[in-house]
């Protein structure tokens, strides 16, 4: 019997700690700044006048012939394509914990190594994408920069995955993207070749 109080107590308690650093998915906007179309609650005009430019812009060059390859005269390198079969990474990629099923025990679990990743692809991962952006004005352009920019600087280490499996970060996806999205990133897991 107090073995059974002792376990719900950790699970109610457990569960409380997780509800606390998930949170309740509650808004965060404040009423004044949502009246303000500049989202300034100053009342000032913070808008920036474009002077206009009379020059029109240069016309798209001539499309390729069909069945040739198209010069890249950007002097970049395209970004790899993701491989079939890759998985966007979120919280439960790595599979630990999952394997259980429901239970007293395997629920705290499950929810401990959940929480774990959520943490780094949510609290870590996400507003380091979005400071790189705002002070670049664009997404990491390869995974050498990935890496080095948003893992390396912000000191952020990735789950790790079960053999076999290995991070692969999507530049083509992150250069379509307009805002960074925790719930569909552009890293993904895919098989180790």
């Amino acid at each position: 019997m107090k073995s059974t109080v002792m376990t719900w107590t950790f699970v109610l308690l457990l569960g409380f700690v997780t509800l606390g650093i998930v949170g309740c998915g509650g808004s965060s906007d404040s009423g004044n700044a949502a009246n303000d179309p500049n989202g300034d609650s100053t009342g000032q005009d913070t808008s920036i006048d474009e002077p206009n430019d009379p020059t029109p812009p240069p016309p798209p060059p001539p499309p390729a012939p069909a069945g040739t390859q198209t010069d890249n005269t950007s002097g970049e390198d395209e970004p790899p394509s993701p491989p079939p079969g890759a998985v966007v990474a979120t919280p439960g990629v790595t599979g630990k914990g999952q394997d259980y099923g429901p239970g007293p025990v395997s629920t705290p679990v499950a929810t401990y190594f959940n929480v774990r990743e959520r943490i780094v692809f949510e609290v870590k991962v996400a507003p380091a994408m979005k400071m790189f952006q705002a002070t670049n004005g664009r997404f990491p352009k390869s995974q050498a920069e990935f890496d080095k920019q948003i893992l390396g600087q912000n000191m952020i280490t990735l789950p790790k995955l079960p053999p076999g499996k290995t991070y692969f970060y999507d530049a083509k996806k992150a250069a379509t993207m307009r805002n960074y999205d925790p719930k569909d990133p552009p890293i993904l897991v895919i098989d180790e070749e």
